[in-house]
């Protein structure tokens, strides 16, 4: 059986060679290094955003719900006032609510 004997002089070129290769290839596994630190960073970012995003709309949905509530309250209070009046001198609440803005309060006199 043949066996594969290398001269010193061959094992010599063939580290050498092998150096040279890590010696390039090290600034390439330290950047990936960094990099992979840095998407790391950002996965957890991004967990805690969607964790924070979940948060808002449950409060949001909560404050919508307490708003839908008083604007109800607040219409049965008109309505009665409303039906109760019948001074023409007797104001109106109205609640106008538009798209992407805010709700519009205003007093008139009795409709």
């Amino acid at each position: 059986m043949p066996v594969n004997c290398w001269s010193p002089q061959e094992v010599m070129k063939i580290s050498e060679s092998h150096r040279h290769q890590l010696e390039q290839a090290a600034p390439s596994v330290a950047e990936n290094q960094r990099l992979r630190k840095s998407v790391k960073t950002l996965e957890k970012m991004l967990a805690g955003a969607h964790v924070d995003q979940d948060k808002l709309r449950a409060e949001k949905t909560q404050l919508e719900a307490e708003n839908w509530e008083l604007k109800n309250q607040l219409g049965d209070g008109v309505s009665r006032e409303k039906s109760k009046a019948s001074d023409p001198s007797v104001y109106c609440f109205h609640i106008f609510s538009l798209p992407m803005l805010t709700e519009i309060f205003y007093w008139c006199r009795a409709c």
